[in-house]
């Protein structure tokens, strides 16, 4: 199994790839829920959308599915809290402080990683996939069609991730919602086996930060990715998504 996201290699996955695929223009939306297997992949793959958004006076919200710093818990959602999650809750309060993103309105599941493979359907209300998708149309459901609905790709390569994108999916399908996947585990150099021959290079769009969210993205990615020798050329100037 694929080990923890590495924050730097997302954060610059847009340099010198994809460079001719078609630019993603701001989206045109009143909310958008930002939902994310763990707490801070978000914030590396798609923080410079949503302080973008943030900006243009769009409400974000983000939902993490596992345990960890998802801030105030929904209602019934599991408890639990891991010593490994507090130890993060610093790094990752700084980096959505430094992005203008806080206040923010996050939730947690709380589930416990690593989660199961997706089911092709929720089938009896207790699985992972049901809790996700029942938490992801709770928060889409009063604007669907004001709201952009940001989520792993699911085909990233990881269970986790794969299952919160594949229950996005379906949400996005159900709700007519607007979907925008961002991906993770393809930009490994690790020699672990890579998703990103899958990617459907017709999908990737190219979205440019303007230059003072990318210099707030690269305080709050270097935060998370203390320790890297190789983040002083900072972020990528853009985040790749599919549409």
């Amino acid at each position: 199994m694929a080990g923890p996201c590495d924050p730097w290699l997302v954060a610059v996955a847009a340099r010198g790839r994809f460079t001719g695929a078609p630019a993603l223009p701001v989206p045109d939306v009143r909310r958008c829920v930002v939902a994310t297997a763990h707490l801070h992949e978000e914030l590396c793959a798609a923080g410079g959308l949503m302080a973008t958004l943030a900006e243009a006076g769009c409400a974000v919200e983000a939902l993490a599915v596992t345990d960890g710093d998802g801030g105030p818990e929904r209602p019934g959602a599991h408890s639990r809290e891991r010593a490994g999650d507090r130890r993060d809750r610093p790094s990752i309060a700084r980096g959505y402080t430094a992005l203008g993103l806080d206040p923010l309105r996050r939730y947690r599941l709380g589930l416990p990683a690593p989660l199961p493979a997706p089911r092709p359907a929720p089938d009896d209300g207790l699985d992972a996939g049901a809790d996700v998708a029942a938490a992801l149309a709770d928060l889409v459901r009063p604007d669907p069609e004001g709201t952009l609905l940001v989520a792993p790709w699911e085909q990233d390569g990881h269970p986790d991730h794969d299952l919160v994108g594949t229950v996005a999916a379906r949400v996005a399908r159900e709700h007519r919602v607007r979907l925008l996947r961002y991906m993770l585990e393809p930009w490994r150099d690790d020699g672990t086996p890579s998703g990103i021959a899958l990617l459907p290079r017709q999908a990737v769009r190219r979205f440019r930060l303007s230059g003072g969210v990318l210099q707030r993205k690269d305080r709050a990615v270097a935060d998370l990715a203390a320790g890297r020798a190789d983040t002083g050329a900072g972020c990528a100037e853009a985040e790749l998504f599919l549409v």
